[in-house]
């Protein structure tokens, strides 16, 4: 369609297209303590950008007979940081994975999104950029997450100066209704080094939202429950069923019970008032 004057209504962006849209709902730039500046005419690519890996990244120090447990992720317990210096090369053992975020960080705007896939030369290293977390939301607003992972037989030696991978971007259809920064599962929205897994928090949402109310209801019954509880009897005993009792042996007459009633000391007030939170316990028990 070379020299027809159209509107792209939707799709997979050309470079021509990311430069009518650049800084119009697409834009890119290197972080401040890059030692590489972004340069669109070098990275920008027939249908893509070319993007660097960033020198601090994580590394997996687990062996393949440990087991990665919940309690490991709640705690951050399984990941080690590292920081590469100027000139040094990251070595990824086989079988190793690297944990990092692309050198570049990248603001789309609700209409547009992107995927992040390999680069040929990286790939014919046995090399993956990505453990299947490809697709860039709308919206997004940070640097892009990378799992180097090293398919080939033997070490890989990577230069920071040399593009890792490749944006792909597209314009949507119809613009997103919100961007991943105001998600409510947006876990890593302010995302810049790299980050570990934070699997453990899903978790937790879906069992806090099987019965939100029921929990935060009962959650001073349940500390009730535990102190208060193995007392409760004997109190009751002491200051309600005993002295009444007492009372209804020596009372001859439902007006004389009424008078004993009212003349009660605090004691039995006290031991009814520990009878009704008996049963309040009791009952949130139950359910």
């Amino acid at each position: 369609m070379s020299g027809e004057n159209f509107e792209i209504v939707s799709g997979m962006l050309s470079d021509s297209d990311i430069r009518s849209f650049w800084k119009n709902g697409i834009n890119i730039f290197a972080s401040e303590n890059g030692s590489i500046a972004f340069d669109l005419e070098k990275q920008l690519q027939y249908g893509s950008i070319d993007l660097h890996f960033r020198h601090e990244y994580k590394k997996i120090r687990l062996d393949k007979n440990d087991v990665l447990t919940y309690e490991m992720l709640k705690e951050h317990d399984y990941t080690s940081p590292f920081e590469l210096k100027s000139g040094e090369k990251l070595s990824i053992a086989p079988g190793e994975m690297i944990l990092t975020t692309t050198l570049e960080t990248i603001q789309l705007s609700e209409g547009f999104a992107g995927i992040i896939t390999g680069r040929s030369s990286i790939a014919r290293l046995g090399v993956m950029v990505h453990c299947c977390q490809e697709y860039i939301n709308p919206g997004h607003g940070q640097p892009i997450p990378l799992q180097l992972i090293n398919l080939a037989p033997c070490t890989v030696e990577l230069d920071l100066n040399i593009p890792i991978c490749q944006l792909i971007l597209f314009k949507l259809r119809t613009p997103a209704t919100g961007t991943y920064k105001e998600g409510i599962r947006s876990k890593y929205s302010s995302e810049v080094g790299p980050q570990i897994s934070k699997i453990h928090e899903e978790s937790a949402e879906v069992q806090g939202d099987s019965k939100p109310s029921k929990l935060k209801k009962f959650a001073f019954k349940g500390f009730l429950s535990k102190i208060a509880l193995p007392f409760l009897p004997p109190i009751i005993m002491l200051l309600l069923i005993t002295p009444f009792l007492s009372n209804s042996v020596s009372t001859k007459s439902v007006a004389d019970i009424v008078s004993a009633v009212k003349d009660m000391p605090l004691g039995p007030i006290m031991g009814v008032t520990a009878l009704g939170l008996y049963i309040w316990i009791k009952r949130g028990d139950k359910e």
